[in-house]
């Protein structure tokens, strides 16, 4: 893994994965947001609601990596995969 951190667009693909992961897990709360903007009659806390929520994304991403949620999702998917069953059928009942 630390071969890839001497990439160049390291950084930037994370904090790209961090936002993607906070965006999708709490993309229900863009709608409360554009409500929010539309309702208020100032621009300025409608920009400002775009942003906190922007950083929010980010942030709960973030949390998401830092304790293995992400993992854990894709464990719960794996246990549904017929191929990755299979796989760890076919593998574990293999003597070493």
């Amino acid at each position: 893994m630390t071969k890839y951190r001497k990439e160049r667009l390291w950084r930037p693909l994370v904090a790209k994965a961090y936002f993607d992961k906070g965006m999708g897990e709490l993309s229900i709360v863009k709608y409360a947001v554009a409500l929010f903007a539309i309702k208020i009659p100032s621009s300025k806390y409608a920009i400002l609601a775009g942003v906190g929520y922007v950083i929010f994304c980010y942030i709960f991403g973030r949390w998401c990596y830092n304790h293995k949620v992400v993992e854990i999702e894709q464990e719960i998917g794996n246990m549904f995969n017929p191929f990755v069953r299979e796989m760890r059928e076919k593998y574990n009942n293999r003597k070493v």
